[in-house]
């Protein structure tokens, strides 16, 4: 999926909850790799849970 570069930056974040049957409500990755001289190429990308079914938002869960 990630081209091929060498000497590159990998940064991954992932919000999770209690409250998603996964666990994941949204994961990025962004790749920063040197491409010669001052240029950099960077490739974000990002994976979110759209909705899912049998949950109901309360009070307690918004804390």
């Amino acid at each position: 999926m990630w081209p091929t570069f060498k000497n590159c930056r990998l940064v991954i974040k992932l919000w999770t909850s209690a409250a998603v049957p996964t666990g994941l409500v949204r994961k990025t990755e962004e790749r920063t790799c040197p491409l010669g001289g001052d240029q950099l190429a960077r490739v974000m990308v990002e994976t979110y849970l759209q909705s899912f079914e049998g949950f109901t938002l309360t009070a307690s869960t918004l804390r």
